[in-house]
């Protein structure tokens, strides 16, 4: 007669291996992901907005390489590196490009011909710094921006633009930092 060998033992060991594997692997999954993850207290960005014409080089290289991803969020957007009538942005954080702006300007109503950032750069910070904070567009006499209507999911409403039928409008108060005047001489005194 053969012994038996009884196979719960060895299924209970199989187990606590298999559950000891997906433990370490579910650790290592988290550890990664909230290296990744930017902090909640995000840390304050700083960005800058720097003026190019539409025949920049790199401008053009920017917005070939992300022409499908621009597509899917503005589809009306259409680019002419010829045209002159546009004035166009490129929205950086360091040496890093976080987005581009394109605006057809008439008088001091500005059109936004494309308003785009890189996946990453989804959050409104971006776009806040763009339309609130910084002072290219006010030092151009720009004093009111139109969006597109065909624009999707739209983020201006957080922003505090308002509704103008299928588009959206923000009026830009005038400029946030008062331009430097100079000090007068002091007098001299007296004899």
């Amino acid at each position: 007669m053969t012994p038996s060998i009884d196979p719960w033992p060895a299924l209970l060991v199989l187990l606590v291996v298999v559950a000891a594997v997906i433990g370490l692997w579910v650790g290592r999954s988290r550890r990664s992901a909230t290296a990744a993850t930017p902090p909640t207290t995000a840390r304050v960005r700083s960005f800058t907005v720097l003026a190019v014409g539409s025949d920049d080089a790199y401008l053009n290289h920017v917005l070939r390489t992300h022409d499908v991803d621009i597509h899917e969020h503005q589809p009306d957007f259409v680019w002419y590196p010829s045209r002159t009538d546009l004035q166009a942005y490129l929205v950086q954080e360091g040496d890093q490009t976080v987005g581009v702006v394109v605006l057809r300007t008439s008088g001091d109503v500005a059109h936004v011909e494309l308003d785009w950032v890189t996946p990453g750069f989804r959050d409104c910070a971006a776009g806040e710094y763009v339309w609130l904070r910084s002072d290219i567009l006010r030092n151009r006499g720009i004093r009111r921006v139109i969006t597109p209507a065909n624009m999707k999911d739209p983020y201006y409403a957080r922003l505090g633009f308002r509704r103008l039928g299928e588009s959206y409008a923000l009026d830009l108060p005038g400029t946030l930092t008062p331009p430097a005047t100079p000090t007068p001489p002091a007098a001299e005194p007296a004899a």
